[in-house]
Order: C-alpha cells, then structure tokens, then sequence
C-alpha cells in the first residue's frame, strides 16, 4: 500500500473506536464417512434419507449429532448419528480462530443397482465392499501459478527447457510440446530424454487419477546450484471459478531424495495442530513430488517456505474443470488455441499455435497476443490463452 493511500485511509477514520467486522471462514467437511446400510433395510429393500446438524467444536471434530428430519422414520437414523459423528472438519474460524459451529447434512440412503433374485448371504457379501464404511478424503489441489518457494540456494550456472503438456479429453493422453523442438532441447540439457520421461509419467499419473487435473507448465533443467521444485502441483485449473479456496505457508525440510521430512504450519497453527488437520497434512505431504535441492551438482537436503493455493474437489468439480481446459470444443465461433513463453521482463518471447478452428484467424490472435505486455516475474514463464472471435454484429 502506497503512502498516500496509507494517509488517506487514517484521515478518514472516526476518533471514537468502532469493532471490526469479524472475519469469517466457514466450516468445510475434511473427512466424509459413507453410513452403514442397514441390515434389515437392505434385506427388506427399503430407501430413504435422513438429515442431520452436526455440532462442531473449534478443532472440527463433531461432538452430536442430532436427526431433524427422517423419510421413513427411525430406519436409517442409527446409521446417519454413528457416520455423522466420524466426520472432520475444517472449523469456522472468526478473527484467526476455530469456534464451535453447526452443519447440516442428509445422508441418501440408496439400494445398489443389482438385481434382487436371491436374499442371501452370498449376495450379501458381494455387496459387502459397497456397504461398509469408507473414508473420504478430499483432494487437496496445489495451484502451480500460486506456489512460491523461498530458499537460501540461489541457482547457478542453469541451462532450462519449458515443456507444455496439451490434454485432449478425447484421448486421455496429455502430450509434451517442447520449445524449440527435441533436437535443441537435448543439446541445453543434460539427460533431458530422462528428465522429460519422469515429468510424463507424473502427468500421465495426474491425468488418469483425475482427467483435466494436471501440471500442465514445466521447466526441465541441469544446474550446478538449485532449490527444489514442485513437479506434481496442478496448474490447469482456473482457481477463481472455485469454491473453498485457502492460502496456505508451510516450512518444509526437503531431503536428497524429494521427499517432505519435516512441516510447519507458519499460519492458522491453532487449526493445523488439531489432530485430523495434522493427519490430513501428513497425507497431503506424502503426496508432494519435489526435485531436490542441487549444490555443486549433487541434490542435498534443504529447507524452504512454501506458499500456495489449495482446494477441496469434488468429482463434479473435477469434470468441470477438465470441461473447461477443453472448452474450445463446444465453442460455436471461430476460436485459436495459442501457447506462448512471458520472458521475466513481460514480454512475450515465443508464440505457437497449438490449434484451431479456421486457419485465418491464426495471424490474427497471434499478433494480437504478442502486443501485450505482463508484469515482470523473477524467472520466465508459460502461458496457454483460448482466443475466441465473435461475429460482428
């Protein structure tokens, strides 16, 4: 904030002190327990629903469970209280801190699609791996665009190659698109063929877990000095189309093989140090894909801060997302797919056509996509921009 509207802001403040608004963060379901499809219900082929308020204390575990409306009564309420009250979650926070909250949840009670010709206990054990309790973890989506890594090593002597990954979900198959071809990339960095197969066959990993969910920007690199690098973040999601979006610093330990040994929570300690945050962090930490820190050439062990975007997805999410990537598909007006290289000054360095849907208009958006000019970043970056023209009126 710049002086002036620092001065401007305290003139305009009463002399007489007023409370603040609180902020507020809403509660967020962490861990979701599937009920237990009762026994006589099922026999008898019986469906139904029941909802629940839950009480939430201030480190997000349910302390009761109350059933406030049930179709046919009494049926599956038993089942709904012992699933709702091994739920978790992220507390409301008012001000920095957890307070205690309701959530209200209806539980469906649905018969699996299967046909009903015998009631017995053999068919009963088939279904057995769909009736009994499962635990939802949702995922956890780091927002590459968003993550920022502070460390004491600085890079030195760096040769680099960007690598983009285009998805098609006709195919299921995102493909590496490397500037200035393989040839050149082969000659700046040492291994490159090696390097490139690992970061495909983590997307590829990506890709299969959840389709259009994915890393899709990579800078492929040999250097004497380096800090570590993500290379399993997602940043082929548009994260202001979501909801329950948080930032997120940690300080992390990072040892010679990529691996998290050790975090920090450097905001919301009092949240992160509840045990079903401390157990979904470890899980989430486990996840995390990172090129180790190199020094002299040799990767060591290293600590850093790291900042970053995360999500709760759901499976609709997640097919809205990969529905998104590949829009172009559903556009009824011309429209070019450009893939282009932001140097750290801000401007557009390299533009390719990655496709489109009438080749006259190809000169077009690539011109119009290099006149612009960005913000300056510390190191240069890569960008993918659908160009869609509208008929004039």
């Amino acid at each position: 904030m710049s002086t002036n509207k620092l001065l401007l802001i305290l003139l305009l403040q009463p002399f007489w002190v007023v409370a603040k608004e609180p902020v507020v963060h809403e509660i967020i379901p962490i861990v979701k327990i599937a009920p237990q499809y009762p026994r006589k219900a099922l026999m008898a082929k019986v469906e139904g629903k029941v909802t629940v308020v839950m009480s939430i204390n201030a480190q997000g575990s349910v302390d009761h469970v109350e059933v406030v409306e049930a179709q046919p009564v009494r049926i599956f309420d038993e089942a709904a209280i012992d699933a709702g009250m091994k739920f978790k979650f992220k507390p409301k926070v008012v001000d920095g801190k957890g307070v205690p909250s309701k959530g209200k949840i209806t539980f469906v009670f649905e018969l699996p699609e299967h046909q009903w010709a015998a009631r017995n206990e053999t068919l009963l054990e088939l279904l057995k791996p769909q009736l009994d309790v499962i635990q939802v973890q949702p995922k956890v989506v780091v927002l590459a665009e968003s993550v920022q890594i502070k460390s004491r090593i600085r890079p030195k002597q760096v040769n680099e190659v960007h690598v983009m990954f285009d998805d098609d979900l006709l195919q299921l198959k995102p493909q590496p698109f490397i500037w200035n071809g393989l040839e050149a990339a082969e000659v700046a960095v040492t291994d490159f063929a090696e390097k490139l197969a690992v970061r495909q066959q983590l997307v590829q990993q990506q890709y299969d877990s959840q389709p259009g969910v994915f890393q899709r920007f990579h800078r492929i690199y040999s250097a004497k000095n380096h800090p570590p690098v993500l290379i399993n973040a997602v940043d082929s999601v548009d994260f202001n189309r979501m909801d329950n979006v948080f930032f997120e610093s940690y300080r992390l330990t990072i040892n010679a093989q990529g691996d998290v040994v050790k975090w920090q929570a450097l905001h919301n300690k009092e949240i992160n140090q509840s045990p079903a945050m401390v157990t979904l962090v470890d899980e989430f930490m486990e996840t995390l894909e990172f090129l180790p820190a190199l020094k002299k050439y040799q990767p060591v062990e290293s600590k850093i801060t790291i900042m970053f975007k995360t999500a709760l997805v759901t499976e609709d999410e997640v097919i809205q997302v990969a529905q998104h990537n590949n829009r172009h598909y559903g556009l009824g007006n011309p429209w070019v797919r450009l893939a282009a290289i932001i140097k750290r000054d801000g401007k557009v360095a390299d533009v390719t056509v990655m496709g489109s849907s009438d080749d006259q208009f190809e000169a077009l958006a690539v011109k119009g996509l290099k006149s612009q000019l960005f913000s300056k970043t510390a190191t240069g970056w890569q960008m993918l921009e659908l160009v869609e023209f509208s008929p004039k009126n």
